[in-house]
């Protein structure tokens, strides 16, 4: 039998890859496995074309902030992510500061903006701004409907506008653009470089067996077509979209009580350096629909492999694959007998998002570009080309009372031994990737007390 193994991580994105890396820091003589079905690492959520690259703090995205039925401003989710992303940011700084990341390379200043239209738009953004600069990470905000003020925070975006419009706009200068593929590649790479970790690519885990004090993977090498077994004490699965199938095979999760709802998306993006260069911010609109939370379009500046490009969407598709390497079989797979009610229940009570969905699949470009022109008055559709994003699964859960809860956010999932634990769901799980990972590892090592008799300590050190 293959030597047992400390831990198994399922994915090479950048959750699986923050685990890793903790692991490592406070357990270095452990055996750490990592196992992707695809020929490199990072290829799905994680990759730098499959995203917005937004650092995530709360600084811009108006759905993260709702407005409540009495007209107030509800922002205790901003200050929630703003905390969650500045512990990533924490652990980033420390794995600069170890020659283990390089910073410059990964991370760039860049303003977030919060920009709208119409009175009833100006006036919640106005209540939003008032509660938000109460708070500490919010208080270098700034706030303004001036049209000469916005014209030097976002020139694109005010060139050629109707000046009778009633507009206003939110900015903080300390956002962040985050290449999250590079973060994994650049940690990767120092890992790769330890005896004891292993990374295995286009190796895919086709099973999962509880034997009671340890688990047996099933995996599939897809260069030669044979199958082995490696035995590990704990296993963590973050394989995206995919991680329902092997919860089901795992039977970790009861198959009539969650189910998947896969969305694809596409953004519009601009590579003319003559435009690029006239925006620098990421500009976040309203929600379209204040019951579709994925249809906040935003407005990009992004730096990619050190080129500056446009981007602007998302716009969604519907899909039936988990991953976007992944099969049109997918969801089919994850229908059970169990879950069929689930499904259909989830369906007819969101009947507004599958519309929604419906309606982005069939756009055609020069809609998009009619969008955008809500953004960019004088676009000219020839700059603009469409290109495929992430896929995202969001999940459906069964709860008391009903069977309609579609949740947009993740939630961890372990088994009853807490030695096994995976991520189902989307947003914003990079920006929050390592409060994910150091909650995982609270978890899976609940039993054994590791986490608070040995690294409590430790990683307060590094998250100072």
């Amino acid at each position: 039998m293959t030597k047992l193994v400390d831990i198994v991580l399922i994915g090479s994105g950048i959750i699986s890859t923050s685990l890793a890396i903790l692991i490592n820091i406070l357990e270095p003589n452990w055996i750490i496995h990592m196992y992707e079905k695809l020929p490199d690492i990072a290829c799905e959520s994680t990759n730098v074309w499959h995203n917005s690259g937004t650092g995530h703090a709360g600084y811009c995205e108006l759905n993260y902030t709702p407005k409540l039925s009495n007209n107030e401003v509800n922002i205790l989710n901003a200050l929630k992510i703003n905390k969650l992303f500045n512990t990533s940011i924490k652990f980033w700084s420390f794995l600069a500061k170890e020659k283990i990341l390089d910073y410059n390379k990964v991370i760039y200043n860049i303003p977030h903006i919060s920009f709208v239209v119409g009175d009833n738009n100006v006036n919640f953004l106005y209540k939003r701004f008032n509660k938000l600069i109460k708070y500490k990470p919010f208080n270098n905000m700034q706030y303004s409907s001036k049209f000469s003020k916005l014209n030097k925070w976002i020139p694109l975006i005010m060139d050629g506008r109707d000046k009778s419009q009633k507009v206003a706009a939110t900015m903080i200068e300390h956002g962040t653009d985050i290449n999250f593929s590079e973060i994994t590649r650049q940690i990767l790479t120092f890992l790769r470089k330890k005896n004891n970790f292993h990374l295995y690519l286009k190796h895919t885990v086709i099973n999962i067996f509880n034997r009671n004090y340890y688990w047996d993977i099933y995996i599939k090498n897809n260069d030669f077509n044979y199958t082995y077994i490696v035995p590990t004490k704990y296993i963590f699965i973050g394989c995206g979209g995919a991680t329902l199938l092997l919860l089901q095979k795992a039977n970790i999760i009861n198959k009539s009580d969650y189910a998947g709802f896969p969305i694809s998306s596409q953004f519009l993006i601009n590579k003319n350096n003559s435009i690029v260069k006239q925006h620098w911010a990421k500009v976040y609109g309203s929600v379209i629909n204040n019951y579709i939370p994925i249809s906040v379009p935003h407005m990009d500046a992004r730096i990619i492999n050190g080129k500056k490009f446009l981007l602007f969407g998302p716009f969604a598709i519907l899909s039936t694959k988990f991953l976007k390497y992944g099969s049109y079989f997918d969801w089919f797979k994850s229908i059970k007998i169990n879950n069929i009610k689930l499904i259909l229940h989830a369906g007819i009570n969101n009947i507004h998002l599958v519309k929604y969905l419906l309606h982005q699949s069939l756009m055609s470009k020069s809609s998009k570009i009619n969008l955008l022109k809500y953004y960019y008055p004088k676009v000219n559709p020839d700059d603009w080309n469409l290109i495929k994003a992430g896929q995202r699964v969001q999940i459906i859960k069964n709860t008391v009372n009903s069977y309609n809860k579609l949740i947009f956010g993740n939630e961890i999932i372990h088994s009853s031994d807490y030695s096994l634990t995976a991520i189902l769901g989307a947003s914003p799980g990079a920006s929050t990737s390592v409060s994910l990972a150091l909650k995982l590892l609270k978890i899976m090592f609940k039993n054994n007390n590791y986490y608070q008799n040995n690294w409590k300590d430790k990683l307060k050190l590094i998250l100072l």
